[in-house]
């Protein structure tokens, strides 16, 4: 296979300018907005207060939701012991029986930390 060096067309414009200025142009309900400064974190490494983005899919978009714990047994059949879960759906303050409010997959999306 024959490879091709970069050319200075194709670093006329950087990546995450020409990102942002698609983003920018469409329609504001499909914006990806803040979600493009997300940074990925192992899901075993997320700490209580960080801002894990969760898709919302009644709505077709995501959003940045609290980590507000930690599962402590099985939810839905589930064991979810030590898996972080976000404060989004809950009931009396109680967001562990949820199981929309866990991140799923080993990696995760978060606003960066300060």
């Amino acid at each position: 296979m024959r490879s091709f060096g970069s050319s200075e067309e194709e670093n006329w414009h950087g990546f995450d300018n020409m990102l942002r200025a698609f983003d920018a142009s469409m329609p504001e309900e499909l914006r990806l907005g803040q979600f493009l400064d997300s940074v990925e974190v192992p899901a075993g490494k997320l700490q209580v207060g960080d801002e894990a983005w969760m898709f919302d899919s009644i709505y077709g978009k995501w959003e940045a939701c609290p980590v507000a714990g930690f599962g402590d047994g099985i939810v839905n059949g589930l064991d979810r012991t030590g898996k972080a879960y976000v404060g989004r759906y809950g009931a009396n303050g109680d967001y562990s029986q949820n199981p929309n409010n866990y991140p799923q997959g080993e990696v995760c999306r978060i606003r960066p930390r300060n």
